[in-house]
Formats: C-alpha cells, sequence, structure tokens
C-alpha cells in the first residue's frame, strides 16, 4: 500500500500542450498533499430486456482534475504563480542607496536632492529600507509617478524624515496578470511502489488558487488544476530527471503586516483570497481527452477579517471606496515577498457580535483592473535577501 509519506510531486513545463518534453528535467513541487487525478462520465444503456438486467456501462470523457496544496515559501512557487497568472516575473535591475533621500507626508514622496531616482518608472514595485529615524517609512510599495528627484508611491502611508540616513530603494522582481499560457508535464511519485509508481499528467495547467494566511498558521496555497491524459508506469518518463526541493523556510503571518491603504493594521487576523482563470474542459467528438482548454477572465476575489475597533474598515464598504490591500512578508533569512491588490472594492462589512470578547468584522472583497498604473488588478513582487 502507498505510504503517503513517500509521495513527492514534479513538473516540468511543456512546449506543446498535452506532450512531455524529450528527455525532460522535472522540479520539485513542495506540497502537503495532491487529489489530482481522472474521473470519467458513466454511459449506461438504455436497452430493455424481459429480465430487467442491465447489459453494458461505457466510459465517457476523461476529465483531469485536482488540488495541489502547499505552504507559502521564498523560491519555491516561481513557475505556478507565472502559470496562474499568464505573466513572466520582470526582473528588478534598479537600486539607489543615498543620504541624500528624505520622505515627505505631503503628497506621500520619497524625494532625492542628489536626483538619483531616473531609472525608476511607474508601476515598479519597490523595496525600501534604511530609514532608521522613522522606520514605518520602510517596506514594499509602488510607484505612481517618477521623477529624478522624487517619486510618489502607495502601499506605505510616509512619515516627515529628513534626509542624512543611508536608505535604500530597491526595484523588486515584480509579477502581473497576463494572457500567457503555460502547460505542464506533473508527476505524482509513489516512491514506494513498483507497479503504477509513476503517475502521469500531461497537459496540466493552474485553473486556481486560494491563498490562506491567519492566526498562529503557515501561509497556506491550494492550487486547482486542469489537465488532459493521465498515464501509469513502473518507471519515469525516457531520460527523466528530478531536481531537490528549495530550502527556504515556510513563512507565517507574523514575517510581515497587512497594510489597507498603506497602513499597516494590527487589528486584521486574517487575509485569504482566491484567484481563477474560468477554465473549461473543451471535449468533441471522437476524443475521450479534452483539447486545451478554454480560458476566462482573471478574476481575484478575497476577504479579509479583523476586530471591531473602529469604522475605518467598514466605511469602505459603506461608502463603496475603492482601496488598496498589501500583504508583505519577510522571512527569517530576509526573503520578502508581497502581495499587492491596486484597486479593490468592499461587498460587506458586518461586525458579528457572539459571546462576550473580541467582536469580529469579515469584509469580502473584489479586485479590480488598474489600468493606470500597472495593467493587472493584483501584482506579485519578490526581493531575496541582500
Amino acid at each position: 500500500m502507498a505510504n503517503s509519506a513517500r509521495h513527492a510531486t514534479y513538473q516540468k513545463v511543456e512546449s506543446t500542450y498535452g506532450t512531455t518534453p524529450s528527455s525532460p528535467a522535472f522540479t520539485y513541487f513542495r506540497s502537503t498533499g495532491n487529489t489530482l487525478g481522472m474521473s470519467k462520465t458513466a454511459i449506461q444503456s438504455a436497452e430493455l430486456y424481459a429480465d430487467r438486467g442491465l447489459r453494458d456501462l461505457r466510459h465517457g470523457n476523461k476529465n483531469i482534475a485536482g488540488d495541489i496544496p502547499t505552504e507559502l515559501s521564498y523560491g519555491s512557487h516561481d513557475d505556478q504563480l507565472e502559470a496562474l497568472l499568464g505573466g513572466t516575473w520582470s526582473s528588478g535591475s534598479v537600486s539607489v542607496t543615498a543620504t541624500t533621500i528624505s520622505a515627505a507626508a505631503s503628497g506621500n514622496v520619497i524625494s532625492d536632492s542628489g536626483s538619483g531616482f531616473g531609472s525608476f518608472a511607474v508601476g515598479d514595485m519597490i523595496l525600501i529600507s534604511g530609514f532608521t529615524g522613522v522606520t514605518a517609512n520602510n517596506g514594499v510599495a509602488r510607484i505612481t509617478a517618477a521623477a529624478a528627484g522624487a517619486i510618489t508611491i502607495d502601499g506605505l502611508i510616509l512619515v516627515d524624515d529628513t534626509a542624512g540616513e543611508s536608505v535604500t530603494i530597491k526595484e523588486m522582481d515584480s509579477l502581473v496578470a497576463g494572457t500567457t499560457r503555460r502547460s505542464f508535464s506533473i508527476i505524482r511519485d509513489f516512491a514506494d511502489l513498483t507497479a503504477g509508481r509513476y503517475q502521469l499528467f500531461t497537459g496540466s495547467e493552474y485553473n486556481t488558487a486560494a491563498f490562506s494566511a491567519g492566526l498562529d498558521s503557515v501561509v497556506s496555497i491550494s492550487y486547482g488544476i486542469i489537465g488532459q491524459g493521465q498515464s501509469s508506469s513502473a518507471s519515469a518518463p525516457g531520460s527523466s530527471t528530478f531536481g531537490n526541493p528549495t530550502t527556504t523556510e515556510p513563512m507565517v503571518p507574523t514575517d510581515g503586516c497587512v497594510s489597507s491603504d498603506g497602513v499597516e493594521s494590527a487589528i486584521i487576523t486574517s487575509l485569504e483570497f482566491s484567484l481563477d482563470n474560468g477554465m473549461e474542459t473543451k471535449f468533441q467528438l471522437c476524443a475521450n481527452e479534452t483539447s486545451q482548454p478554454g480560458q476566462g477572465i482573471s478574476n481575484a476575489t478575497g476577504s479579509i477579517t479583523a476586530y471591531f475597533d473602529n469604522d475605518t474598515l467598514m466605511n469602505l464598504f459603506i461608502n463603496e471606496t475603492v482601496s488598496t490591500l498589501k500583504q508583505q512578508l519577510t522571512d527569517a533569512a530576509g526573503n520578502t515577498f508581497a502581495v499587492f491588490f491596486p484597486r479593490i472594492k468592499y461587498n460587506g462589512g458586518q461586525p458579528d457580535v457572539g459571546g462576550e470578547a473580541n467582536s469580529p468584522i469579515n469584509l469580502p472583497f473584489q479586485a479590480l483592473f488598474d489600468a493606470t498604473t500597472s495593467n493587472s488588478a493584483i501584482i506579485l513582487a519578490r526581493e531575496p535577501a541582500a
């Protein structure tokens, strides 16, 4: 019997949908489970016999689907996230360190009297560090206006801080939603089996993902996969090689903070959001496997839960205010990962009362496309430890 503790998942991007590349170099997929598998419709004969016996049943279309849950760790999900968003990671190449950099609350502007910001651009995700007088000015932000002598940002609410400290502004790698389709050959390796050890799923695409960050828990992601075919074998595809897992530690919400409209909020107790590509299988006559599924809009929805200490968050719902939302995480090694929603609307905000202690408020939200600055409803950003 297969032992779950001996199970591993690997994947390799396909050049042609549904076809495993020759001599594939599979990468390790760090996961906490895997339900990827095949189901088939059952087509029952309707013929009638005097003895009331059912004579036949046939199998219909093959459906390859399942979930792969995992824990968020730096650098372990780069390929998965590209495929999910349909984008490509951009490489952050600009970095400025100077003692001529100051911060101003008015206009939310960072200035450089040395005019060293000329290589930054609107939409860049940046990591700010080195402000020692007002440490709240450090963190992940997005540039909304750029000039050589000053940049305007959102994602952080700046506090006045004069120049003189050695401040670094670093452009982060970033990923936004796009239209590039990527399919994978995914292998489930049941290492303690001989017959049927390798389960190969071709034409696997990332359709959905559910992210969760709550109290006393690891930040988790569960990917929803739709595929085309499955095969079972005692041996891996010809000349396959298998990579080792990354070694970065799982991230926890205490490694960072959630910010609403640039204000870090200690009263927020959870952030959950889902991404859905709206894929639908595409079956046709003369075949029992789907051709490449159709794809819908890139839809991001979620919710935050907070202690009901004041009406700030509730009023965002009441007034139908377009807001921003950010989660920044930095692990013990110093690697930073951030999720940024440039435009959201809250669709609820009811404070619930039950018991005698804390009263929570839950605010579901819809992410909206930002056509002005980022051309996406969601931005992911990463920066390795220095």
